[in-house]
């Protein structure tokens, strides 16, 4: 068994730190460059992956930190849910 000392520990944790923050701004510019991307499809290129243009205007309000497809894939993965319910129910 490797016994690791909480000192290494913590500096395994700042490491790990530092490099997660030193990523943080490629990290939004891709987001925010594939949100741009999203938004220059047109509205049925959109609906074929389950996205409406609003899903993509409520995330231009998320704050830098916080990663939009997270947002987008809760909001196609609600809308299919109640989709394939409401279908269920008219047949």
């Amino acid at each position: 068994m490797l016994d690791v000392s909480p000192a290494t520990r913590r500096r395994a944790d700042l490491s790990g730190l530092i490099w997660r923050a030193l990523g943080w701004p490629a990290r939004v510019m891709e987001a925010r460059r594939t949100l741009a991307q999203l938004g220059r499809m047109s509205d049925r290129e959109l609906s074929d992956i389950g996205l409406l243009r609003a899903d993509l205007a409520d995330c231009t309000a998320l704050p830098l930190d916080d990663d939009p497809s997270e947002r987008l894939a809760r909001a196609r993965a609600t809308r299919a849910w109640f989709g394939r319910s409401h279908r269920d129910l008219a047949a």
